[in-house]
C-alpha cells in the first residue's frame, strides 16, 4: 500500500509539473514569439506600404495610419506582458514541481515544503 502511494505521489508530480505547469509555458511561449514575428513582419511591410502611399496621399490619413500603428504596438506590448506575468507565476512552479520528482523527498521537504503557505 505504501508503494501504491509513493508511486501515485511521483505521478501527481509528473503530470502537476510537466503536464499542468511547463508544457503550457514552452506552448504559450512559442505561440507568443510566433506571434510576435508575424505582428513584426506585418509592420514592417505596412510601413513600406504606406512610405509609398504617403507620397500620394493627404497628410490627415497618415495621422490615422500613425494611430493605427500606435495601438498595435501597443497591442504586441500587452501581449508580451501577459505572457511575461503568467511564465513569472508559472514556470517556477513547474520547476520545483519537477525538481521535488528529479530529487527526492530530501528536496521536497527541504526546499519545497518551505515555500507553501503558512498563513491558512
Amino acid at each position: 500500500m505504501a508503494e501504491n502511494h509513493a508511486i501515485l505521489k511521483q505521478l501527481n508530480f509528473w503530470v502537476y509539473s510537466v503536464v499542468i505547469k511547463l508544457f503550457p509555458c514552452v506552448i504559450l511561449t512559442i505561440v507568443s514569439l510566433k506571434l510576435l514575428q508575424v505582428l513584426l513582419e506585418a509592420k514592417r511591410r505596412r510601413h513600406k506600404l504606406t512610405n509609398i502611399q504617403e507620397q500620394h496621399t493627404k497628410k490627415r490619413k497618415s495621422y490615422q495610419r500613425a494611430d493605427k500603428e500606435r495601438q498595435t504596438d501597443r497591442t504586441t506590448i500587452m501581449l508580451l506582458v501577459v505572457l511575461l506575468l503568467f511564465l513569472l507565476t508559472e514556470l517556477p512552479q513547474g520547476i520545483l514541481g519537477l525538481f521535488s520528482v528529479l530529487l527526492g523527498p530530501e528536496f521536497f521537504s527541504s526546499c519545497y515544503l518551505m515555500l507553501e503557505d503558512s498563513t491558512g
